[in-house]
């Protein structure tokens, strides 16, 4: 009787598994090397909210790069000849691993991205548009004469923050009446800008530049914040009497209710 396996009698051998040789790219999932999709993948060391943007600069300059300089290279190629273009591009290749030596790259290990959501609602005495702006964002600080170089050196690093989550400009200043009085303002282009400062820009890093820099305080001071909207066309924060009216109004909250006052930016 014919023994031989028949298609679809369930006695067939299975072939062995052809593993892929090494580099190939179909990987090595199965087959003595790391399973698929355990592959370690790059930590994201950029905020989410603008991690797109990032990887936007990134193509930019890549694609946009080469693009710009084929056309000079196939010049160069055309007038010199392959070699010399060749030789052109390796040495400029060379050039640029070489000037790591120069202008390094910036280390990551420290970076938090993770998002920090650590300001409290601004207490004003009236509830702003999203689109109400510019505004005027002031800081005041009280700082010892000891730590004045260490405090302005920590300081440079929360204007990066500021600026890298949305202030339009940045300034540090040093009252000429009491020098131990230090003046932080920082303008943001709307109201719906600072509110995103306040609750999904700042980062685990953003945090620490500034708890350090609050450390170099005068013992039992605080910083003082204030909000201060551009008036160049008229007043925009209602009186006292309109204030009280909206506090009356259905949906509306009272000043006092709102978390945060008197607390930080």
């Amino acid at each position: 009787m014919d023994r031989r396996a028949r298609p679809g009698d369930g006695r067939e051998e299975a072939e062995p598994r052809q593993c892929p040789r090494p580099g190939h790219p179909s990987g090595s999932g199965g087959c003595g090397g790391s399973p698929r999709g355990t592959r370690p993948r790059p930590r994201p060391r950029l905020p989410g909210w603008v991690r797109a943007r990032g990887l936007a600069a990134y193509l930019l300059v890549f694609q946009g790069g080469q693009a710009l300089t084929a056309p000079l290279w196939g010049a160069l190629a055309d007038g010199f000849g392959l070699t010399v273009a060749l030789l052109a591009g390796s040495g400029l290749l060379l050039a640029g691993a070489l000037s790591v030596r120069r202008w390094p790259l910036h280390g990551t290990d420290g970076i938090d991205p993770t998002l920090s959501d650590h300001w409290p609602v601004p207490p004003l005495v009236f509830e702003p548009g999203p689109a109400d702006g510019p505004v005027l964002v002031s800081v005041v600080y009280r700082v010892d004469s000891g730590n004045w170089a260490a405090f302005t050196d920590s300081m440079n690093h929360v204007g990066r923050s500021r600026q890298r989550t949305g202030a339009l400009t940045w300034g540090l200043y040093q009252d000429g009446n009491d020098p131990e009085r230090f003046v932080e303002n920082y303008l943001v282009a709307s109201w719906s800008e600072h509110l995103a400062q306040h609750h999904s820009r700042l980062t685990g890093t953003d945090r620490r530049y500034e708890e350090r820099a609050r450390r170099l305080l005068v013992k039992g001071t605080a910083p003082e914040v204030t909000h201060a909207f551009d008036a160049a066309a008229g007043a925009v924060v209602p009186t006292t009497e309109e204030t009280a009216d909206a506090v009356t109004t259905p949906g509306r909250r009272p000043p006092e209710d709102r978390a945060g006052a008197g607390a930080t930016v």
